[in-house]
């Protein structure tokens, strides 16, 4: 992705993935602060309106709410002829105290603030609340439909990216009884993910 955008003029590009051990990365606000930051400094000069902003937020001893990000975000992009949101590990938002819920609200919200030039790319595990969530993302904006990367043809590369992990130098000490029991365990638990 990166590539291509370098090859076209005029693309920005952002990316954020939700991780299940960092708390900052598991925020809905910090999601769209880093997208924000990351479309900004791809732009020649600053929109007026995130000064404005900084300003009304006394100067910036106050922080931003959802739908003032929201804003923000919409006027970062604004002048580019494509921009590519990426947002990796949607399953990895907690449900507690309705971050993911809030999530999938601020996708719907992303589609329906921003222009045709931009292009949401999610990733997540299948779970219910999410399938739900993003079939209204889906029905607002002109989106392909969901591509299943669980399976038999996954698994197998799981397998063989594990196997030649466990090649790597750093392994060379461990017995071959537990370079298979820790190939067979990764295996099982990565559900074809």
């Amino acid at each position: 992705m990166q590539s291509h955008c370098n090859d076209k003029m005029n693309s920005g590009i952002a990316y954020w993935y939700f991780t299940y051990n960092d708390e900052e990365k598991q925020s809905v606000s910090n999601f769209l602060r880093s997208f924000i930051s990351q479309i900004c400094g791809q732009k020649p000069d600053t929109p007026g309106e995130l000064y404005d902003c900084f300003c009304t937020h006394a100067y910036g001893t106050h922080q931003p709410g959802l739908t003032d990000l929201l804003k923000m975000l919409s006027q970062v992009i604004h002048g580019f002829d494509n921009v590519f949101l990426i947002v990796d590990a949607l399953d990895e938002c907690p449900k507690l105290d309705g971050e993911r819920s809030s999530l999938l609200d601020t996708l719907f919200e992303i589609t329906q603030l921003l222009q045709p030039s931009v292009h949401l790319l999610v990733t997540s595990r299948r779970e219910g609340d999410i399938q739900e969530g993003l079939k209204d993302v889906m029905e607002n904006a002109n989106c392909l439909p969901p591509i299943n990367v669980q399976g038999g043809l996954v698994q197998n590369d799981i397998e063989v990216f594990i196997q030649e992990r466990l090649k790597h130098r750093a392994f060379r000490r461990w017995p071959d009884e537990m370079k298979v029991k820790a190939a067979t365990t990764l295996s099982k638990q990565a559900c074809g993910m």
